[in-house]
């Protein structure tokens, strides 16, 4: 069981996530699991499976689960899970920055790793400034990003946050995509240049990815549009 608890100031709101044992146990084995597939070339798929793997290099899952209880050793104890913050100065003004945030994750490094998010947003002379930020001990994925993007529109204000001219830019990251989908009713989100042009020549070639980039760097938008519609 996963649980909030706010604290803070009105003026600074910050939110603790916090986890029984279970459900630090099961995060921990899906982390093991998604470091397992990276370094295999398997991807950072976190796929939940009762059934142990076979073969050179499969995942160890009675190995992970000795190695859960060590790093969470009792089940019925209550761990911090995360935290989300939203600073002042951009709390109490949203309106004056524009309606475009930029999203993105990192992984973090040191003894217990995990995942940071940012949403930051650009003010009237391009400086970027920070909406949230959010430290999960976990993988980036939609349970995560669900939280980050929950708090964002609780702090600032659904009403206010989510409007018709709100655009989002985000990574190619599958839990991000699918927790802006689910998050954003009136705002619209879209990935950001890179990873429309990696998803580009991976699925059409390079010779697409090149011709997208160039579209990208037209200063004309019918043009734009126009070749788009001829490719």
């Amino acid at each position: 069981m996963v649980s909030e608890e706010k604290c803070g100031t009105d003026v600074l709101p910050l939110q603790v996530h916090t986890m029984d044992g279970e459900e630090a146990r099961r995060i921990c084995l899906l982390r093991m699991r998604a470091e397992h597939n990276l370094k295999s070339g398997k991807g950072d798929e976190e796929e939940e499976s009762d059934e142990d793997e076979e073969g050179e290099g499969s995942f160890d899952r009675e190995r992970a689960e000795k190695r859960a209880k060590k790093l969470v050793p009792d089940s019925g104890a209550t761990y911090i899970y995360g935290v989300t913050y939203v600073p002042a100065p951009i709390r109490s003004d949203l309106g004056a920055f524009l309606p475009v945030d930029m999203s993105d994750g990192c992984h973090m490094d040191g003894p217990t790793k995990g995942t940071m998010l940012t949403t930051a947003t650009l003010d009237s002379d391009h400086h970027l400034n920070t909406v949230a930020t959010s430290i999960f001990l976990d993988n980036e994925s939609e349970r995560v990003w669900d939280k980050h993007n929950e708090f964002v529109q609780e702090a600032y204000g659904k009403d206010d946050y989510d409007t018709t001219a709100r655009r989002c830019i985000i990574d190619g990251d599958k839990g991000a995509t699918a927790s802006f989908k689910k998050n954003l009713a009136l705002g619209k989100w879209f990935s950001c240049g890179y990873h429309r042009k990696s998803a580009t020549t991976s699925n059409a070639g390079k010779v697409a990815g090149a011709q997208y980039v160039k579209l990208l760097k037209s200063h004309k938008p019918g043009q734009v549009w126009f070749r788009m519609k001829c490719t």
